[in-house]
């Protein structure tokens, strides 16, 4: 192999490894102390609007997404 094949390879090898470590960096994250909505990633909400509410059908019992993230609460379903 000449010089130049090997320094192309060295270097795609090098870019690759670069892209997969950035892939799945894990940089230390604090949440605002301040209420609000928070990014889901490392951006920023840039508007929410309101939509039709969803809803989770699994076998024949709906629940809203109220239904679901509720918490310490008994949910009856009819």
């Amino acid at each position: 192999m000449t010089t130049a094949v090997i320094v192309a390879l060295l270097l795609i090898a090098a870019f690759l490894f670069w892209r997969y470590v950035w892939f799945f960096r894990d940089p230390p994250r604090s949440a605002p102390a301040l209420p609000g909505m928070v990014s889901p990633a490392d951006g920023t909400v840039v508007y929410v609007r309101q939509g039709e509410p969803v809803v989770s059908i699994k076998q024949d019992v709906a629940a809203t997404i109220e239904d679901l993230v509720r918490t310490g609460e008994t949910v009856l379903v009819r």
